[in-house]
């Protein structure tokens, strides 16, 4: 079932959903679609930088690159729906003024960070990898990005937040978790390089630390219904996601527990990491999925 909601996600933000997928769709349910692209948005920021670092340090190669190149895409293909809707999805452009500022912002932006994210894929598919100085300038890139697109995030949220059985801050609380456990494994590679070059850790594991708080706090925020002024129980369904999700994140947390301690990861706890991340990814994706689609 995860492997299925992926792939059909994947094919969705392509633009490669079957024509009788689409159908004529109701404001709600256009503006929980909308939010969970533009939320997956903050998500692929990440994951491009995660990736190009794993790569940097040559752990599980051809997974990275994979990874790498399906979110250029999911990125790029997302823009567009966005900006210019999808008519397999019977998704409409968005309009609201904030929002086509926000994604004009994140459409200049995303040129420069896309052009170097795709050298480092390739330069690592031709097997040279290592490239710090490009791993930087992407790094430096990637805050920006993903500036701009929770400012999309935002002015959708605040346009669709009337907008009656959305769930509107529930799909916004799940896809920022998503977003944030991504970036705290991408902070994990980046601490591991500024010990290679012997920089100071501290940027890197005060990211971390607030990130983690962030993720635990929005997460029991989440599991309680405690997200609005009335506490809102999530249905069953969504529960049961929710305490899968938690159980994964428990694996990676342990896995990440050095950190806490100020101390960076060696190589070979990178590859762990990595690895059990992609367990944890599919489940925070059911979550968003079960409001989305609730």
């Amino acid at each position: 079932m995860h492997l299925f909601r992926l792939v059909f996600a994947f094919l969705c933000a392509l633009g490669l959903a079957l024509p009788a997928l689409a159908q004529t769709r109701s404001a709600a349910e256009i503006a929980k679609l909308r939010m969970d692209i533009a939320g997956r948005q903050r998500l692929l920021s990440q994951r491009m930088t995660a990736a190009a670092c794993f790569l940097t340090f040559d752990i599980d190669r051809e997974r990275q690159l994979r990874i790498l190149t399906e979110s250029l895409d999911l990125f790029r293909v997302s823009l567009d729906q966005l900006e210019s809707g999808a008519a397999t999805m019977a998704l409409p452009a968005v309009t609201t003024f904030s929002a086509r500022i926000a994604l004009h912002e994140s459409r200049i932006i995303w040129g420069p960070y896309r052009n170097l994210a795709t050298q480092i894929r390739d330069q690592a598919a031709a097997g040279d990898s290592g490239n710090i100085a490009q791993l930087d300038q992407l790094a430096r890139l990637e805050p920006i990005l993903l500036n701009s697109t929770q400012s999309v995030v935002s002015a959708l949220s605040k346009a669709h937040q009337t907008q009656s059985g959305t769930r509107i801050a529930e799909i916004d609380l799940a896809g920022r978790q998503r977003m944030l456990s991504q970036a705290i494994v991408k902070e994990s590679c980046l601490l591991t390089v500024a010990k290679t070059r012997k920089d100071s850790l501290a940027s890197h594991l005060n990211q971390m630390r607030l990130k983690t708080e962030i993720f635990e706090r929005t997460g029991y925020a989440l599991r309680t219904g405690a997200v609005g002024d009335t506490p809102d129980p999530p249905p069953p369904d969504t529960f049961e996601a929710l305490v899968q999700a938690h159980y994964a994140w428990s694996d990676l947390i342990y896995l990440l527990e050095p950190t806490r301690n100020g101390a960076a990861l060696p190589e070979l706890a990178l590859f762990d990491v990595a690895l059990v991340y992609e367990d944890l990814l599919p489940r925070l994706e059911d979550v968003v999925w079960t409001y989305v689609n609730g």
